[in-house]
């Protein structure tokens, strides 16, 4: 995003004889992204990226020796719809964080036989929901052959859906279970969901 920076007085003329060190960042997303900062003769374009979307973003300009000055809010839309991020319980969205593949929190864990709840959604290369993308998606875990999902088809609603799925086999940390899914050219695997023993039961007499 291009944004024209200027050097001006208490009244907001141009000053083309104070040279200033211009930094831009956001209070509104915590992955804004520039150039670095750069040297103000008068004005100057500058370019910087928002990674956050689906949010009203504003810049902030700043320099050593002049009062500091807020841009007019501008909504940043995703990009294209890129993969489908799977949310664990316990794990919750964070738009634009790439280091983190798009999440924060920590997976809650799970019981053998009981619901856990989970959700996907269709997101950009920055993990920001695209909710004009909706698929009907496909449901798997790779190591737990007897999982079952409910409901049974899930499908996105303005790029998100939840569900539930209920695991049959005890899996530990670091390897977990792990739910993958599939809708059209988009598919994700979810964080590894400990999975704990349901109640004692049965006797089970191997030979």
């Amino acid at each position: 995003y291009n944004v024209t920076v200027r050097v001006t007085d208490m009244y907001w003329n141009l000053v083309s004889t104070a040279p200033a060190a211009v930094s831009l960042s956001s209070a509104t997303d915590p992955y804004f992204a520039f150039g670095g900062a750069a040297n103000v003769t008068g004005s100057k374009l500058m370019s910087a990226a928002f990674k956050r979307a689906n949010i009203s973003n504003t810049m902030t300009a700043s320099a050593a020796g002049f009062s500091s000055d807020v841009s007019t809010p501008v909504y940043t839309n995703p990009n294209v719809p890129t993969k489908l991020l799977l949310l664990a319980g316990g794990e919750s969205p964070d738009e634009g964080n790439q280091p983190m593949l798009g999440k924060s929190g920590t997976p809650s864990s799970a019981t053998a036989g009981a619901a856990y709840g989970m959700k996907a959604r269709i997101v950009d290369d920055w993990f920001n929901k695209v909710p004009n993308a909706d698929r009907s998606l496909n449901m798997s875990s790779s190591n737990d052959p007897y999982a079952v999902f409910v409901p049974a088809a899930v499908s996105t609603l303005q790029g998100e859906a939840t569900f539930n799925v209920v695991f049959k086999q005890k899996k530990d940390l670091p390897s977990g279970a792990l739910v993958s899914a599939s809708g059209g050219p988009y598919g994700g695997t979810s964080s590894p969901v400990e999975v704990k023993p349901a109640p004692a039961k049965h006797l089970l007499l191997v030979l």
